[in-house]
Order: structure tokens, then sequence, then C-alpha cells
């Protein structure tokens, strides 16, 4: 036994940097280029001159930092080098039976892909988080804008929320990977390989395979840093610098080592002041719970679970199950004989040796006939405490913990530094205590237990009902940031749907949030956050210009403005015409030759200014129509005299030029009052007119520093069904749809009426193209369509089956969460996002 100190003395641990120390092994000379340019070596081989230091503990030779791929590589012994991944989570707790045993196949399936000469290991990181930096990823800043006072509801709601999960703890998986190489560009290549076979597999696991999960160099010295370092995690990011650590003389291991490190203990290392213990998994059953490692994790403190998967060649398997038979079948024949001389019939042996025989033959015969393979299986815990007294209270959970499935777990007693270094996530096994497995057995060792959704710089959705953990989800983490909330009637959608805007205006800066409002149920949340309501109606002051034109465009966007602009006049012309019939391609050609004279004048206006576009020069539908009326064609005249109610006549609502301000923050469309046959055109032309303020959004020019400084739009679109009734408008919908990425835009749509969009190719698009969806309850043809569509299973289904208002499920791409925004009725909050008709005067006039 041995007690180790870090080679750099007893400075405090709270402020060491990397500064010159005794140990010279790592000198400028240390640091290498190794075979690509872009890859940076260090040496952290021990070197203290007879002394046994904490840095020898820690089991690797040299790091790689690879910035072509920022991955980093860690080379644990001569010619073994290592990368490890952020294993992202699977919903397996709720994913019912069929689903389950479908996710256990495929980790079965990664199982057996893997090579007898790599080395895989699983860790589960479980460890409680600094309270202050977990509250500045979920709560809102403070401004001093005088919406402070909401701030510190919205925090109080969610500080309230976040007791009734482990929000303190978190909890992250790895996957690493050992493969014997001769030189680091060599283990390059081989990780290549193994990561694209990889990825295929896991992503028919958790969604997304190894898409972003490589860990840098930085994040696994981050991750090594933690562990050594239990209760410092989010120090170690100021600390490292490669280059840095290169020319000062040190190693990485000087950076990430805890001052001391205590072997002397038999069952337990002391690590500064903390307490660690390494338990082995000892025993498993034939027949093995699939969620035993989440249920490890759920100790009541800080700890570190390995598993080592070691797959043996298949010859050397069948071998020593073959082994196995001839000597079992020796025991069972010396037994009957013994039987047999007592006068007892041989078919009396033990329970336990004809057990043992029929679990020896069974395994030759899945390795020779079964497709199975043969694994070493290595379960390693390590666990933190306090105090010695709080040591043995969690160990006895561990225990406990085994015990309730039928394991049982040992203390690796005389070998806690080997026991522990094989814990940490470097693939490095240094341990006897394998376990043989097949890999069916072996598949139900797995780490996946329920996805969390929780991002730094998102917005609160409620609590995960499953873990209970709130859930803050950035939509900027899919590929778009689409969306739709979908839900029955008092489902909750506009609940939720204010949910989300309130954040966006309170907890975003540059950002403006527009709302087509059908049923003024936004307006009482606008009229407390002092938004710009624009009543849309017949006889009204407020006028927007369907034909007004922005010819800006996007550096990932080469679509003509002015085509687009054509097909969405095409588009709202049908609608006029009451969108029963398309309009034929002669007309169509008319308004396209139509609309090129009369904005031809326009365009060279803005190229003689040198402008994007001007509302006040912009052409109006007044002037289309009286250039329809001077063609020659009659079918033109005929067009015209059509849709004259909408351009001279009592509906000419948007036959003028656009007087609104939208220099608001928030801006909210009420068309309430539109009457019934405006109300389709009215919620098109304000699609056209955020379309519009969305692309001088995206090329938004600073004032102070004159550089293009874009701004996020956010807008909402309720009852959009609406737009879906007529083929163009439904192509105009999802041409925004597609397109609204490239102009740092973040659309959704809103609608009790899913019927409509799955009816509809272009309805199925937008669902599609959106990777966030917020599922409410649904009917049961609904629900049938949307789980086909998602990905549903039955399980998943029930959270959207008759369930409470607030209740249902979040979907992205990488997750699918069931939750829960349930909002004190006698809170300001609720009194402000609630839509119920008894709240609604209380709505409009609250100010918090």
């Amino acid at each position: 036994m041995k007690k180790t100190k870090n080679a750099n003395g007893v400075e405090s641990k709270t402020t060491r940097k990397p500064v010159n120390t005794a140990k010279k092994t790592a000198s400028k000379n240390n640091k290498k280029k190794g075979p690509d340019t872009k890859l940076t070596q260090l040496i952290d081989q021990a070197g203290h001159e007879g002394k046994h230091s904490v840095q020898d503990t820690i089991p690797y030779v040299r790091v790689y930092d690879d910035r072509n791929t920022n991955g980093g590589i860690i080379e644990t012994k001569n010619g073994v080098f290592t990368k490890s991944y952020i294993l992202q989570d699977a919903n397996f707790s709720d994913a019912g039976e069929d689903r389950q045993e479908e996710l256990l196949k495929q980790f079965e399936k990664m199982l057996s892909s893997f090579s007898p000469d790599v080395k895989y290991q699983v860790n589960m990181f479980s460890r409680t988080i600094d309270q202050e930096e977990f509250n500045k990823k979920v709560l809102m800043e403070y401004r001093n804008d005088g919406n402070d006072t909401f701030r510190a509801q919205h925090n109080a709601l969610v500080l309230e929320k976040m007791q009734e999960g482990k929000n303190n703890i978190r909890n992250e998986k790895y996957l690493t990977i050992a493969v014997n190489a001769k030189d680091v560009k060599s283990a390059m290549e081989r990780f290549a390989s193994i990561e694209k076979d990889l990825t295929l597999k896991l992503k028919k696991i958790n969604g997304k395979g190894l898409e972003g999960c490589i860990l840098s160099l930085k994040e696994r010295m981050s991750i090594l840093h933690d562990i050594y370092n239990n209760g410092e995690e989010g120090v170690f990011d100021d600390q490292f610098d490669l280059d840095a650590i290169a020319s000062q003389g040190i190693t990485t291991k000087d950076v990430i080592c805890p001052m001391m490190m205590d072997f002397s203990a038999a069952d337990y290392i002391k690590v500064d002041d903390k307490y660690i213990r390494v338990f082995v998994l000892k025993t498993i059953p034939s027949s093995l719970s699939a969620n035993l490692l989440e249920s490890m994790s759920s100790v009541g403190t800080n700890s570190l679970i390995s598993v080592h998967y070691d797959i043996q060649p298949q010859d050397k398997a069948a071998s020593f199950a073959s082994a196995q038979v001839t000597n079992v079948s020796g025991e069972v024949i010396k037994a009957q004989k013994a039987l047999s001389k007592a006068g007892a019939s041989p078919d009396l042996i033990s329970n336990k040796l004809a057990t043992a025989s029929y679990d020896a033959r069974q395994l030759l015969d899945e390795l020779t006939n079964g497709n199975q393979q043969l694994f070493h299986i290595t379960v390693t815990i390590a666990i933190y405490a306090d105090t010695k007294d709080d040591l043995e209270l969690y160990s006895e959970q561990v225990k406990t913990k085994a015990r309730e499935h039928l394991c049982g777990v040992e203390i690796m007693r005389m070998q806690q530094e080997q026991a522990f270094n094989t814990t940490l996530p470097l693939a490095y096994n240094a341990v006897y205590a394998k376990r043989v497995m097949t890999t069916n057995a072996a598949s139900a060792i797995q780490p996946f237990s329920t996805q969390e959704l929780q991002i730094r710089g998102g917005f609160y959705y409620g609590l995960n009902q499953l873990s209970k953990n709130i859930i803050v989800y950035n939509r900027g983490a899919g590929h778009n940031q689409n969306g739709v909330i979908l839900g029955s009637p008092g489902a909750g959608k506009s609940f939720a749907a204010k949910t989300e805007m309130y954040q966006a205006y309170l907890n975003t800066k540059k950002s403006q949030i527009f709302i087509i409002d059908p049923e003024r149920e936004y307006v009482g949340l606008g009229k407390v956050l002092n938004a710009t309501v624009f009543a849309i109606e017949p006889g009204g002051t407020a006028h927007i210009n369907p034909f007004d034109l922005d010819i800006s465009k996007s550096k990932e966007d080469d679509v003509d403005p002015f085509s687009s602009k054509v097909d969405f006049i095409i588009a709202i012309v049908e609608t006029m015409l009451g969108g029963h019939a398309e309009l034929n391609g002669y007309l169509k050609s008319i308004i396209d030759n139509t609309l090129q004279q009369l904005y031809a004048p326009y365009l060279k206006y803005l190229h003689d200014h040198n402008i994007t576009i001007s509302y006040e020069m912009c052409p109006t539908l007044k002037d289309f129509y009286n250039a329809l009326r001077a063609r020659q064609e009659p079918e033109s005249r005929n067009l015209a005299q059509s849709i004259q109610m909408y351009c001279t006549g009592t509906m000419s609502l948007f036959a003028h030029t656009t007087n609104i301000d939208t220099t608001n923050r928030m801006i909210i469309y009420d068309t309430k009052n539109i009457g019934a046959n405006l109300q389709e055109l009215g919620m098109q032309i304000c699609l056209n007119d955020i379309w519009v303020r969305m692309q001088s959004n995206a090329h938004h020019v600073d004032a102070g520093t004159g550089l293009e400084d874009p701004i996020r739009t956010y807008f909402y679109i309720d009852e959009f069904y609406l737009m879906l009734r007529q083929e163009s408008s439904a192509k105009y919908l999802e041409m925004v749809w597609k397109r609204a990425r490239k102009w740092s835009g973040t659309p959704t749509g809103i609608t009790q009426n899913v019927s409509d969009l799955l009816n509809s190719p272009q309805g199925n698009t937008i669902l599609k193209t959106s990777d966030f969806a917020m599922i409410l309850t649904q009917s049961f043809e609904d629900r049938l369509a949307l789980a086909q569509i998602y990905q549903l299973s039955d399980e998943q289904q029930e959270y959207i089956t008759n369930a409470n208002s607030g209740t249902g499920i979040i979907w992205t791409t990488t997750a699918t969460i069931p939750f829960e925004n349930i909002v004190p009725s006698n809170s300001d909050i609720y009194k402000l996002l609630s839509t119920k008709a008894q709240d609604d005067e209380g709505a409009v006039s609250t100010r918090i």
C-alpha cells in the first residue's frame, strides 16, 4: 500500500495553474507534431527521480490533440490508443416490451460487431453539479429592463419544479474504444473505420449515433479531472491549454490530478478529503434485468460505473466451451459413479451439477450453432463519500441495489488502485474479475435508461414525466428550428405556445416575435409584455401590403425573391377566387407578365438607391387590379373583375401601402374580427408580411458597428391548418417551412385539426421538416397517424391518450420525452398564460 502526493507539492487546488514544477520530464521538446500537422502529441510518462507520485498512478503515457476531427486520443500503454464518445441515451425505461426487445437486439448486434483486437468500455458518470452553474443554464438572467419581476416569477416556478426531480445530478455516459496500432496515424485510421460502422448501429438505438459526440482532448481531460477532483467540477476548463502545458515543463497529468491519493487502506481510497470505494460485480444470474446499470447509478451519491466488453476469438471461445462441457461431464460421471456405488440412481445428481451440465452444453451450442459470441465482461462501480460513515452507508446501498437484481458485488480489497484505474473511461482493464457471457447475455448489461432534455440556452417546457427532472430545450439543437404544437381542444396548446413565447421575449437578446392570432388568444399576453397588437379587420387603420418585396438573398438561399413573390400572389388570387379551382396555366402566365411590368420601376428604384425594400414605393393590390384591367386579353379583364371586391371594393383591406410599424420586439396580428371571407386570406398575407420582415431581420446591421448583426425571428401561426385548404397557399406555407432556417427563422404551427395536416401532402412535409413537436392529447385516429410519423410506441401513445391538459410528449430528432407542464392556478404565471374564459380578464390585466 502506498500514499502518494502530487509532484507539484501542496499548492491550493482551487488556484492551481499550469506552472513550473519540480517535474521536468515534459519539456518543450515533449510537444511533438504527429503524423498529421494538425495533431499535437504530449508525452506524459512518469519521471520523478524514483518518487512515486499521484501522476504515476494515472494510467496513460501520451495524449494527442487531433484538431481536424476535434477528437482527443490517449495512449494508455505503448501502442494502445483510445478514443471516447458521449453516448447519447435512448428511451428504454418507457419503451414497452417490444421496443425494449428491439433495443436489446440492436445493442447485441453492436456488441457482435466488435473485433477481438478492439476493446470497448461503457461508463456512466453520475455526479453532483454546481447548483450555481446549473441555475445559469436554466434560469433567466435579470436585465433591468422593466421585466425582471416577471423573470423572478418564472425563476421561482422553475426552482420549485426542480425540487420534484434530481436536477442537481448530472448523468453522462461515455463509450471508449481502445485499439492496438504501431503509431497514432494507424490508430486514427482504425478509429475512422470503427466509427463508420458503429454510428450506423447506434443510430438504430438512440437515433443519433456518434454524430457530434466525439470527445475532444480537452473534454476527455475535463472528465478525468472531475473524476479525480470530486467537488471541483467546472474549474478545469480555464486551466487547459496544451501549448502552455508543454511549454512550462509539465504534463496533462499535472493539471488533472488531485493533490493527494492515499491507497494505504485495503478497501477504499482517500483522494484529498474525499473517500472512494470500488466494487466489482461478482455474481450474475442467468437471467439478468436490463436496467441493472440504471439501478446501480441511482445510489444517492456520486458514482462512476464501468463495463468492459472484451470479445473472445471464436476458436478460443469454442475451445473454452468444449472444455467446460468436458470438465462438467467429468464431474457428472464422477457423481453418478458415487451414487451407483451407494446404491442410488445415477439420475439423482445434485440440481447444481445438473444445471451446470445443461448450461455448459447450451453455451457450446450457442457458440457453434446459435450465432453467439463469447465475452469477458468486467463491471466495476466506484462511489464517492465525504466521510467514512457515509462511505459505509452508500456501500450498503450498492449491495442492496445489486441484490434487487439477484447480483452480488464485492469490494476490491487490496486492489483499489487497480480497480479505480479500471473504472476510468480509458478502456484500461487492470483487474482480473471477468464474467463469461454470450452476446445475448452481455447485451442485458446495457447503459440506456431515460432520455433527458437539458440544454444550455434553452426554454423551460415542464417536467419529464419519467424522471421528474426539468426539461430545458434549445430548438437550435436540431437541424432546423421548425416546430409544431398539436392537440385536441382543451389540451393546452395555447398555454404551451405562450410558455415558449414569453421566454423567447424575456430570455433572448436578439430576437423578434410575431404571432398570427385568429382567435385572440395571445392579445392578453401581448398587453402584459407591451407588444404591438394590430387589429386586422375591415375598416381598420392597420394596413399590410401583400405586394411588399424584399430582394435580399441569404448566403444559403439561392431562390429568387421575385419568383417567390409571384408564387405568393398567385396563391392569394386563388384564395380571393374562393380556392375551389387552381388557376390554369394561361392565367398564371398573365399574372406573371403583369407582375414583371408592375415591379420593373420598383426594382429600378431599389437598385438606384442601393436598398432591398421600400414600403412606400412598392406596388399595391389596387395597382395590380388596374394593370390587369389595362391589358388586352379578355381573361385578364375577367380576372380583374373577379377580384375587384378585394382591390377597390368593400374588402379592400389589403389594397393599401403598408403603414404598420414592426420595430417592437413582439408583434401580434389580431385577425379575430376579419370575418370568415377574409380569415384565410388575412392569415396568408400576415404570414407573407412576417416573411418579408424576417428577411430584413436576417440582414440587420448594427447601428453602432455598421456590421451585420442578424436578429432571430420567432413566429407562431395558430389554426394554421386553414392555410392548407388550397394547394397554392399550402405550397407557400411549405416553402416558408423549408427556407426559414436559412433566414434565422423559428416557425411554429399550432392547430387542433391534425387530420387536415395529415391529409395534405404539404402538411405532411411540414410535420416531417419540423425538428420539434409538442404533442398533447389526441383523438384515436390522429394518434395512430402521429404514431407512425413520430415512431411512437404503444406505451408512448398512452401519454397522448385522454391526457390531462398540459401533458403529452415532446419529440425531437434525438429524443421522445413525456412531459407535464402543470402551473398552479393561483400563480401569476398561470393567470398570464391561461386562455380559459373565466381567466381571460385576469390574463389581460395582470402585470407581474
